[in-house]
């Protein structure tokens, strides 16, 4: 009996750990476009790094599906690195700079089934820090095709495909990013969600979905820390790794 008491309080302290809410974010005060599309700008200028771990999940078309651990540590504007594990084996290890992009995939096949190494998801991995920076806001191509509880805003870039985004109204968080291809279909999405506040100026999306062409790529963030120093070697490409740019 005092044995089945005892899982029962288990389960029960593992259920409430499972469920816990976090408080909600604030309500934006709304003045007018022009101004929401500045306080977006500045939210993004007050992250400057990132480091967390991150529990990954890849989903394949081929019905395929991967569940890694991994870390992730990035610096505004162009630094960024992602390890992910298997176990205890290093699987990918991903090194974004200014002087290119570098790629290590410990077992190509493997890869190329579980969807780890689909051209398309790397290189939108790889803009990962595009996503951090207020450079998109404060584009003077931006264009707000709608306001009604969303912000729905496109950017078109000549010679490539345009950027689509939805921001949520209430909260003044970004939603979504769409991208179209060369030809202007609709081709890689990017969903945010799970927003908390991490301090009292900044709102992080703990939980990142790419859809790519047969990929989907589910990121959860754990133990997230923002604005800490980062030694310049995290961003040292491992000696096994392939410069793709």
């Amino acid at each position: 009996m005092k044995r089945c008491c005892y899982a029962a309080c288990l389960l029960l302290i593992a259920e409430l750990v499972g469920c816990q809410s976090h408080p909600p974010l604030p309500e934006y005060q709304w003045v007018d476009q022009h101004q929401a599309l500045n306080d977006l700008a500045e939210q993004a200028d007050r992250i400057q790094t990132i480091m967390s771990r991150c529990d990954v999940r890849v989903d394949s078309d081929w019905r395929h599906s991967t569940v890694v651990q991994g870390a992730m540590v990035a610096k505004c504007p162009d630094h960024l690195r992602l390890r992910l594990w298997k176990w205890t084996h290093a699987i990918l290890d991903l090194t974004v700079t200014p002087e290119g992009v570098w790629l290590m995939l410990a077992d190509e096949k493997d890869a190329q089934a579980s969807g780890l190494a689909n051209r398309e998801g790397i290189d939108q991995v790889s803009r990962f820090n595009q996503f951090l920076s207020s450079a998109f806001f404060r584009d003077k191509k931006l264009e707000v095709v709608y306001d009604l509880d969303e912000l729905y805003m496109v950017r078109k870039t000549p010679g490539h495909g345009a950027i689509h985004c939805t921001v949520d109204r209430r909260t003044l968080t970004v939603k979504e990013y769409r991208f179209e291809n060369a030809d202007g279909k609709l081709g890689a999405k990017l969903v945010l969600s799970d927003y908390r506040l991490v301090t009292d100026e900044i709102a992080w999306p703990y939980r990142w979905r790419w859809t790519f062409d047969k990929v989907k790529l589910d990121v959860k963030f754990v133990e997230l820390d923002i604005n800490v120093e980062l030694p310049e070697r995290v961003f040292v490409p491992s000696r096994r790794a392939q410069k793709r740019s």
